[in-house]
């Protein structure tokens, strides 16, 4: 302490600390020199002030522990998130790269779906136009037939066409089902009105199959696409049809659980063997064939009616046995909204709807020659007068120098990318009181939006000719014949 005190008298303040071990115990002190002087400034002493700091310190070096500790605890610490960070950098990359590949991969499949659906577009369309021509030479010579031989020919030469037909329209709705292209159009409606159409329809076959066959409905109102759901229970009552032999029994039924409406379609059948069942909504998947029947299934139906049930996100349920029958059932929530009739009703039938149509004169546009020979002998067969063309400028060219047309009916593609649609504005533009129809194999989007805005029925191909021909004598009904 001598230095401090030297200090302290030579004028300068001193503050220090300073240990003391006494009676075995450690205390430590803050001592503080402060020079007394005189009021000339001289130096008579000095004052000593001693303060016990040892708790002070003891805090004081704790703290400064615990800031070292803490300083390792972190940087311990922060050398963990880091590697927990980079591994999770590591798993993010993973990811992003897996994401990328998936979304690659799904964006392929989707292209593929797309061009698949374009592929099969393309080719119903070529593919219905020469089936199209077929129909209608089929039907003009099963009228103009003279003898049952030829008439029982031309039947089994229709059944062909349909079942052709039938094959590339189902294999066009499966690509659309897949590619998303269908979309549902629910609506509230009746059961029992869908359920009676379908009832009297397959009476007749079942009656033709010496198959009893009984309907049980219920009068309960649902809220989805009649349309698909037809199918379905199409599909469902062919199959319960097909697959069940003379005298057994089908039975279609409707049954009610709460909210909850089940359809259902049993048959005393043949029944399906459980190691069959994972696989019968596989497409081109065939049942047994222990029933013969006049038609065989293309083994596309029950796909069909899965995709058109996970569209329409109803539950899809099956039960069989083999040898004692099967069920089908489709599961849909009752609806509590106003029901809307699914079918207008229809006029009266007329006999002038088979009259013949002598006198009457009809524009065929189309840029297959063998559908408008076709379509000439139909319509010459009915008493019709025809005029053909190709393209739009024989459209007008005909317009303007025959004054006797009353009818057009247009194809939809024609050569030079030209539409029908288009024909059939001008003929509009050229002459207002002509009845015109669009008739084609394109199902899509953007031709029902451009028909709908003129205005004009659709007929699609294979044609139907007495659809066509109730709608010819139904539009020239009243109207007089030309001079």
């Amino acid at each position: 302490r001598i230095p401090f005190l030297k200090r302290a008298f030579e004028g300068r303040r001193q503050r220090f600390e300073v240990s003391v071990d006494r009676a075995g115990e450690h205390r430590e002190f803050e001592a503080l020199y402060v020079p007394h002087r005189t009021e000339n400034g001289e130096i008579q002493g000095i004052f000593v002030l001693y303060q016990d700091v040892s708790d002070r310190n003891e805090a004081k070096r704790g703290l400064e522990t615990a800031n070292e500790t803490l300083e390792a605890r972190v940087e311990e610490r922060t050398e963990e998130l880091q590697a927990v960070n980079d591994a999770l950098e590591a798993e993010n990359n993973r990811r992003a790269a897996t994401e990328k590949a998936l979304t690659k991969a799904m964006k392929a499949t989707e292209e593929a779906n797309l061009s698949k659906t374009r592929f099969l577009a393309a080719a119903s369309h070529d593919l219905l136009q020469p089936l199209n021509a077929a129909r209608l030479f089929t039907t003009s010579l099963a009228e103009r037939s003279n003898t049952d031989e030829v008439r029982e020919l031309t039947n089994h030469l229709e059944g062909a066409l349909s079942s052709a037909e039938n094959l590339i329209s189902t294999l066009l709705e499966i690509s659309k089902l897949d590619a998303g292209a269908l979309r549902a159009e629910p609506r509230p409606f009746r059961l029992s009105e869908l359920f009676g159409q379908l009832s009297q329809e397959f009476q007749l076959l079942a009656d033709q199959r010496i198959i009893h066959f009984k309907a049980k409905s219920r009068d309960v109102v649902i809220n989805t696409d009649p349309k698909l759901l037809r199918r379905v229970l199409q599909n469902f009552l062919s199959n319960a049809l097909r697959y069940t032999g003379h005298h057994d029994r089908v039975l279609f039924a409707v049954r009610t659980f709460g909210e909850e409406i089940r359809i259902e379609v049993w048959d005393t059948g043949i029944g399906i063997h459980p190691d069959d069942l994972p696989s019968i909504f596989d497409e081109f998947k065939r049942l047994s064939e222990g029933v013969q029947t006049e038609q065989k299934g293309l083994g596309l139906g029950l796909s069909i009616s899965k995709r058109i049930c996970d569209l329409l996100d109803l539950k899809l349920g099956v039960h069989s046995t083999p040898g004692v029958g099967s069920c089908f059932s489709v599961t849909l929530t009752r609806s509590k909204s106003k029901p809307k009739p699914l079918n207008k009703p229809k006029a009266k039938r007329s006999d002038s709807l088979v009259q013949p149509l002598t006198g009457r004169t009809i524009l065929v546009v189309d840029n297959d020659k063998d559908i408008l020979l076709g379509m000439k002998s139909l319509l010459n067969g009915w008493g019709a007068t025809v005029i053909t063309g190709a393209s739009i400028e024989d459209a007008k060219n005909y317009i303007r120098e025959n004054p006797n047309i009353q009818i057009a009916l247009v194809d939809y593609h024609l050569d030079d990318e030209a539409l029908g649609v288009d024909v059939i504005a001008i003929i509009y533009a050229l002459r207002g009181d002509i009845e015109c129809a669009l008739i084609t194999a394109d199902r899509s989007d953007v031709m029902k939006n451009q028909a709908k805005e003129l205005g004009i029925t659709v007929f699609y191909k294979p044609l139907k000719p007495a659809a066509l021909r109730s709608w010819i004598t139904q539009k020239i009904r009243g109207k007089p014949l030309p001079p």
